[in-house]
């Protein structure tokens, strides 16, 4: 698909998706296959914790690259996974190559009566199979939901139609079971329910409610009411019930089995393409592919589709159809079904198991673009600010500030932190702004800026390679005073206004204004959103706790703008009451207010409060 990523950067952009992982060594050779239910969780298991098993340390240290194919749920995943380890015997997969790993439902079809177990020997003559399951336990409650559900029996007897083995056990009398064993139900009635239970299994709850309303139709008119009271409570049931875990299959009975299914995802001026291929009913392969620069999508996607066929070809008699979506080829070929001697298939004509699958292969498409649309955005995007910006070196730490309030209440600012254009979220930070009484978007933020970088002066940390502000012209003015009140306008300044999206630097007139596909204003963009949603999530928090009475609003003599004064120099009270009196009587001009003021603070406030 593209040069490979490093480790690390390609598990933080796994989807925390249900699907099938393949990792592969330094000669592309595939050497283990997994599912997960969550991808990005399960890949990163391996890499973030010590392993006691020196299978899996080997396995580690062989890793080059990591696949990935997204699945509907974790159980269309391991199935996914059984066939891809059938298909590719990884060599760290030898516990997986064989199916009896996995434990599946069965129903013994070869007998007159047949009942449901779990089996880890599908292959087994005389059983129609589900699966494989995730675990045992489901399986346990499938079953248990069977007989709530139709009434089958739970012996394992070798029941013979015409033979009676009388009595009948306990779960005859509490209606779980109809009684085959002494008589009370025919073969016929019995392998019906069997075939309702199996259309269940499958997901098919509409075929299954459509015959279901018919019996009941016809008993009704028999003048059979009971037993169309018994199938009326049994819709309900199965209604009730229909959020049970389907047992999925690649292809539904009857689907093509040979074929391959392509899709097409397209944004930001580039393009990414899927190809799954079914053979026998099963997913043995996904191909993704990329286009940077793409055309109008049905053009893209027709090229795509003949430089697939091209270079996969296939006898004419042999090879497998192409499901296509509706628009991608012209009306010639759609009228042919034809393309370069493939026949086509519209997606519009396909069963609902191939529609899924089209589904499915979407998914995966849109998951590698965004995947490649991320990738571009952190290395061009930072590369680009670098050009754009004029900056010394490349922007790898990016810190965005922004505020929020409700008129002046719950007044609060955050900072966060790009490192290498990703979100390092230990390094966010949230601000209550102290110095501004009522709404003052610009002392909010000259304030919040100045705390955060006296700080790291401070400390002597490491400075950003850039500070964005969510603003405009007014903001950027704050965050450069700010700055230059602490000797460090060195630190390159930006701000991104919202409403046209333009770029303010200091010290120039005219905005700079980015095609909104750059990917330099897209990186921009990200850190501001990212701020703004974290300032917003803090304001809410703060918004649904009752203010606070300052302690210097209980000072007589001292009203806000005072009080503003005050805050705005020390920053809290408490560095307030360890101001000298010559420092407070500078302040506010006054030694009296400043006499007043340490008095008050001496003895009518408590230090601890």
């Amino acid at each position: 698909m593209n040069e490979a990523l490093p480790l690390d950067e390609r598990v933080r952009t796994l989807p925390d998706l249900p699907g099938v992982y393949l990792m592969k060594n330094s000669d592309g050779t595939i050497i283990y296959i997994g599912k997960a239910r969550r991808l990005k969780r399960r890949v990163a298991s391996y890499f973030n914790k010590n392993h006691d098993s020196a299978k899996t340390q080997a396995l580690v240290r062989q890793i080059a690259s990591i696949d990935y194919i997204v699945a509907g749920s974790e159980s269309e995943a391991l199935l996914i996974e059984a066939n891809l380890i059938k298909e590719h015997t990884p060599r760290y997969n030898i516990q997986l190559r064989d199916s009896k790993r996995y434990p599946w439902l069965a129903v013994s079809i070869g007998e007159d009566f047949p009942r449901f177990f779990k089996t880890r020997n599908p292959g087994d003559t005389g059983l129609r199979t589900f699966g494989p399951w995730p675990n045992v336990s489901v399986i346990r409650n499938t079953i248990t939901l069977l007989h709530r559900l139709f009434g089958f029996r739970y012996c394992r007897k070798r029941l013979v139609e015409g033979t009676h083995e009388p009595p009948v056990c306990f779960y005859y009398h509490i209606k779980r079971c109809p009684g085959p064993c002494d008589g009370h139900i025919s073969r016929a009635d019995y392998r019906a329910g069997i075939e309702r239970a199996i259309l269940f299994l499958e997901g098919r709850h509409d075929d299954l409610r459509v015959m279901l309303e018919e019996q009941m139709r016809a008993h009704a008119r028999a003048l059979e009411f009971e037993k169309a009271a018994a199938i009326r409570d049994q819709l309900a049931a199965i209604a009730e019930a229909g959020t049970v875990q389907a047992v999925h299959r690649v292809l539904e009975e009857g689907a093509l089995a040979d074929l391959d299914i392509a899709a097409m995802a397209e944004h930001s001026g580039m393009a990414a393409f899927a190809v799954m291929e079914i053979r026998g009913g099963k997913l043995l392969a996904q191909h993704l592919f990329l286009e940077n620069e793409a055309d109008s999508k049905p053009e893209l996607f027709f090229q795509f589709l003949c430089a697939w066929i091209q270079a996969n070809p296939r006898q004419a008699e042999s090879h497998p159809l192409l499901l296509f979506k509706e628009g991608s080829v012209d009306e010639e070929h759609i009228q042919e079904r034809t393309l370069m001697g493939r026949p086509l298939l519209p997606a519009q004509e396909a069963d609902p198991g191939l529609r899924r699958l089209l589904a499915q292969a979407g998914s995966n498409a849109a998951l590698a673009l965004e995947e490649q649309i991320s990738r571009r955005l952190y290395a061009d995007g930072l590369t680009d600010l670098q050009r754009i910006l004029a900056l010394p070196g490349l922007p790898r730490n990016i810190e965005a500030f922004d505020i929020a309030n409700t008129a002046g209440e719950a007044n609060v600012a955050a900072c966060i932190h790009f490192t290498d254009g990703r979100p390092d979220k230990k390094l966010y930070r949230k601000f209550i702004i102290r110095s501004v009484d009522g709404q003052d978007d610009f002392s909010s933020m000259r304030e919040a800026v100045g705390r955060r970088y006296q700080r790291l002066a401070n400390e002597g940390a490491t400075l950003p390679d850039l500070v964005l502000i969510d603003g405009g012209k007014g903001q950027l003015s704050a965050a450069m005073e700010a700055l230059q009140s602490l000797g460090l306008e060195r630190i390159p300044l930006a701000a991104l206004a919202k409403k046209e999206e333009l770029i303010y630097l200091p010290g120039t007139g005219e905005p700079v204004r980015l095609d909104h596909h750059h990917f330099a204003l897209r990186l921009l963009q990200s850190a501001r959103d990212e701020v703004h949603r974290y300032v917003n999530s803090f304001h809410e928090q703060k918004r649904g706790t009752p203010r606070r009475r300052s302690q210097l609003e209980d000072i007589p003599g001292i009203g806000p703008v005072l009080r503003k004064k005050l805050l705005t120099r020390f920053g809290s009270i408490d560095r307030v009451r360890q101001a000298s009196l010559e420092e407070l009587a500078d302040t506010l001009g006054s030694t009296a207010r400043a006499e007043a003021i340490r008095h008050h603070l001496e003895t009518r406030i408590d230090p601890k409060d």
